[in-house]
């Protein structure tokens, strides 16, 4: 990999990486908002109408996905104008298809509602369906310009711009939600995506001119093409569209709506944190949309690299959110809520696992091979519905985190342990050597994590055994060779930034 690649690389997943941060300090302060404002059981009825409605993006036909891929690919002809046509016909079809798709299923989703929400609940819940259904429309078109951005490897503008929403969010949010309650958040959501939408054709028409607005000039060419791509990459979405609202409304059937809004909580925050690492990862799938056409037998080496990278930031990042948890609590919510706890640390250990395969998934994304990552996601949405089901008649609301948490690590694996047979690696490079202290010091630390009681504890005891537990994993964070190459790295780009040679 010459050294402009790597430059190029390093810059988009720093910008990536401060994108996500600002996200979540962002969303830490939306969430303690809004629970404040709302109560964690309205918190609950929109998330659960959120991710109802989102079962109609299987509408969505795996064209955004492909978009990335095959705007990096006519790049690298430098072929912008077939760059353009690519947004173009992902973006028609998809407005076109997914307005048909969402008017149709209102009355299937309405009716599904009327099942998962108590019966006090169903009007706020009924007002607000509309507007969550428009901004998914409307995000699902901005993702296609989002994508071409990316295709475009133009990171830093993407992230600038996911960056600005978050801010935006947060500020709608300030100013409606006292005002209209629950309704407000709705239509921050419609307001937010709709911002979202323009400015990404905006700045995706600086790279790509001859890109019109609305789109016209569909392709059947190019649609043939995307499609092609678009059939297996949305049989992965497919299967992932159901995750999310099948936990929820089994939180929400076992446990109630403001155990799912506890939940919602824990959730956002641990998947928050998994997107700092998960971000940096996202920058390559136009790079390995390029090396599969140009020196496929260079990706193998490429993506040891990036799994031991992932490892090493993956481990102290989600022990040190797992020991955190209670100290989280008080400062987010107030006060020990144990449901919060439970959620988070669940999810802390689903995630890590999950994360861990990011590097091959996204190898697969950039180079068309999708059929691990389609069995993975299919192993984890069975074993989501068989466990949440089972484990919810026997534990009540938390059965179904339970099931989740072990749905994300057993389907992970079907990504992460094929592809090091693929390579060739031994399944023992898992965790590999110079990792190893790091790793018993993780474990250790989680361990007596659990054996603590900090239940009756005030909020600054927590976080003082937070601090000691995280202290010991940060030691062997320093002394890890992978600190000093990644530490060495960032100083040499950030010389070449400040020169004004950023590459």
């Amino acid at each position: 990999m010459s050294g402009i690649v790597k430059n190029r690389l390093l810059t988009d997943a720093v910008y990536s990486f401060l994108q996500v941060l600002v996200a979540g300090i962002c969303l830490f302060l939306l969430y303690r908002f809004l629970l404040v404002i709302l109560g964690a059981e309205q918190l609950g009825i929109w998330s659960l109408v959120l991710a109802t409605a989102s079962v109609t993006q299987v509408a969505n036909i795996g064209l955004s996905g492909g978009t990335v891929r095959f705007v990096a690919k006519y790049m690298a002809l430098d072929d912008s104008e077939g760059a353009a046509s690519v947004v173009q016909t992902a973006a028609a079809s998809i407005g076109i298809v997914l307005a048909v798709i969402l008017a149709s299923c209102y009355p299937l989703v309405r009716l599904a509602l009327s099942y998962l929400v108590a019966p006090k609940s169903f009007p706020l819940a009924l007002e607000i369906l509309p507007f969550a259904m428009g901004s998914l429309w409307l995000n699902n078109l901005a993702s296609v310009f989002i994508g071409g951005l990316e295709g475009c490897q133009r990171f830093d503008v993407r992230s600038a711009l996911q960056g600005g929403g978050v801010v935006l969010q947060l500020l709608l949010c300030l100013v409606l939600a006292p005002r209209y309650g629950l309704p407000g958040v709705a239509y921050t959501a419609v307001l937010l995506n709709a911002s979202v939408l323009l400015a990404s054709w905006l700045l995706l028409k600086r790279s790509l001119p001859s890109l019109s607005f609305p789109p016209v000039g569909w392709s059947p060419k190019f649609f043939k093409e995307l499609a092609g791509y678009g059939v297996r990459f949305q049989a992965i979405s497919l299967v992932a569209q159901f995750h999310d609202p099948v936990t929820k409304g089994l939180i929400s059937r076992f446990g109630g709506l403001a155990f799912l809004g506890y939940y919602e909580m824990a959730n956002r925050l641990v998947t928050q944190v998994r997107a700092l690492v998960v971000s940096a990862n996202q920058v390559v799938v136009p790079h390995f949309a390029k090396l599969n056409e140009t020196a496929h037998q260079d990706i193998p080496a490429a993506y040891r690299k990036m799994y031991n990278l992932q490892l090493f930031i993956s481990l102290p990042l989600f022990t040190v959110l797992f020991v955190g948890m209670p100290f989280i609590s008080f400062a987010w919510i107030g006060h020990y809520e144990h449901r919060f706890i439970l959620a988070g640390a669940l999810l802390s250990g689903g995630w890590f696992v999950n994360t861990l395969n990011a590097p091959a998934y996204f190898v697969h994304v950039g180079t068309g091979e999708l059929k691990w990552n389609l069995i993975s996601h299919i192993a984890i949405g069975l074993l989501n519905v068989i466990l949440g089901i089972s484990l919810g008649v026997l534990l009540g609301g938390v059965g179904p985190v339970i099931g989740w948490a072990i749905a994300l690590v057993v389907g992970s694996c079907f990504i992460l342990v094929p592809y090091h047979i693929q390579i060739g690696a031994p399944i023992r490079d898992l965790v590999p050597k110079e990792s190893m202290p790091l790793s018993f010091a993780a474990t250790g630390s989680i361990l007596a994590a659990m054996l603590s009681d900090p239940a009756g504890s005030v909020g600054l005891a927590a976080g003082g055994q937070a601090l000691a537990l995280s202290g010991v994993v940060i030691l062997f964070v320093w002394i890890h060779p992978a600190r000093r190459m990644l530490f060495d790295r960032l100083c040499h780009w950030r010389a070449e930034v400040v020169n004004g040679k950023p590459g």
